[in-house]
């Protein structure tokens, strides 16, 4: 790993690997994907420059993000995590989260992602939506298939109205760029 040191991507798909704490001294990572390996746990605290991290398909319990300022988008499908990771939502540059095909049950901690556009939570247990998250961020696209929350809890939140206007201001602009878009 010494001779790798300014690495900038990094990509381990399907390796079997359980552990990767070696590379996580790989400070100038920018990209680094290990997705359907055997991870349990993973610290990528130390990994500053990171702007993506993507660990689908392995089988966390733990992953730890705090602190990751240039995270932009962050793949945690296909795990086994029960909690939200430490620090996610306060992620400044985070722009795209995935937690689909996870156990969560709720969306813990202050939500100060400012710059989350795209939030996956399909096929989880999640009950309740936290009104900021419509509100305090720029989401636009949020997946929530497959949990008890449903489209009357959404409408219920005081935000959504905020939420769908931002969605429809998004869509307009992609309209009027020349992108051909399909309403379902």
């Amino acid at each position: 790993v010494r001779g790798l040191k300014g690495l900038k991507k990094l990509q381990l798909d399907k390796n079997r690997l359980t552990d990767i704490t070696p590379l996580e001294s790989l400070g100038e990572l920018e990209e680094f994907s290990a997705n359907g390996n055997m991870l349990p746990k993973v610290n990528g605290t130390s990994m500053q420059k990171l702007k993506k991290l993507s660990l689908s398909g392995n089988c966390l319990t733990v992953c730890s993000v705090d602190g990751l300022k240039y995270l932009r988008e962050l793949n945690l499908s296909h795990n086994k995590l029960s909690a939200v990771p430490s620090g996610v939502f306060s992620l400044p540059a985070l722009q795209d989260l995935d937690l689909s095909y996870n156990s969560l049950t709720s969306l813990a901690g202050p939500i100060t992602a400012k710059s989350l556009q795209s939030l996956n939570l399909n096929h989880n247990s999640i009950a309740a939506i936290p009104n900021e998250l419509l509100k305090d961020t720029k989401l636009i696209t949020l997946n929530i298939e497959g949990n008890p929350i449903t489209g009357a809890d959404l409408k219920a939140l005081d935000s959504y109205a905020e939420w769908l206007a931002r969605q429809k201001k998004t869509i307009d602009k992609q309209i009027s760029g020349g992108l051909a878009v399909q309403m379902i």
